[in-house]
């Protein structure tokens, strides 16, 4: 195993200096409690609570937690309040009222931390997992006919794309056996066989130019986003972008079964 990924980290840059871009770490609040709403209808271009708020749609999101995604899938996502990134200058009256019901003065309610790149396509992947699990998260998701943004918080991280298919591409590479191994010999360990997949751990991995089997790696990762096996088939083709025999593949994917336990 060693010799296997020794060559690869030889012979491949790594994933930030290939796309040119770092992953981030998803929306920090700083306080859930305050910014996330518990819904009870959309009425009127009003979000309204179940504690009785009333919050304008505009500025309100979808975020999605590490709770809520899979590996090739997101579940679910919560309403959240959406501030400007640095907060309300002239604070509305609704905002006024929510933050005095929420213990906050106006002027507090805006982000611990918010990056452009958390509006927009991007593939995002768990911080603590049994194994690397990704996902693609598009730009808005429909609730009804209204479109809202869709932003990862602090418990993912993730890596913008310049399109659907390109997030799909890097989608197949970090989901794949010889990507998992790579990171889990790297990654921070944790309770029972889970590890973190920081930013910065999943930014330094070797990672091959998809170029090659770009359209058949698009292809793959939109049928395993819509519930299709086809690990098999996306591990051989990503381990031909690396130079890895199947003979190898085989080492690499009983080492990672060992490392994390029953897959």
């Amino acid at each position: 195993v060693h010799t296997v990924l020794a060559r690869l980290r030889s012979t491949h840059s790594s994933l930030d200096c290939t796309l040119g871009r770092a992953p981030f770490m998803g929306v920090k609040t700083g306080d859930n409690r305050r910014f996330f709403l518990d819904e009870q209808e959309v009425r009127g271009g009003w979000l309204v609570t179940s504690d009785g708020e009333r919050v304008p749609l505009e500025a309100v999101c979808r975020c999605v937690r590490g709770r809520d995604l899979k590996r090739w899938s997101v579940v679910a996502s919560q309403w959240m309040l959406w501030p400007p990134r640095g907060g309300w200058t002239d604070p509305p009256e609704w905002l006024r009222t929510l933050a005095r019901n929420r213990g906050m003065k106006p002027e507090d309610v805006r982000l611990s931390f918010v990056r452009p790149e958390h509006v927009g396509i991007k593939v995002v992947w768990k911080d603590l997992s049994r194994g690397m699990a990704a996902a693609v998260l598009p730009d808005v998701v429909h609730v009804g006919e209204q479109a809202y943004p869709l932003v990862p918080n602090q418990t993912l991280y993730g890596i913008d794309a310049a399109s659907l298919d390109e997030a799909y591409a890097i989608s197949a590479v970090l989901n794949s056996t010889v990507a998992g191994a790579l990171l889990v010999c790297v990654a921070e360990r944790a309770k029972d066989s889970h590890f973190r997949y920081f930013g910065r751990t999943v930014g330094a991995m070797p990672f091959a130019d998809v170029g090659p089997a770009y359209d058949t790696l698009v292809r793959l990762a939109r049928r395993a986003h819509r519930g299709h096996d086809v690990s098999g088939e996306i591990d051989r083709v990503v381990a031909g972008l690396y130079g890895v025999s199947l003979r190898e593949l085989e080492i690499l994917d009983a080492f990672l079964t060992r490392r994390l336990g029953a897959r």
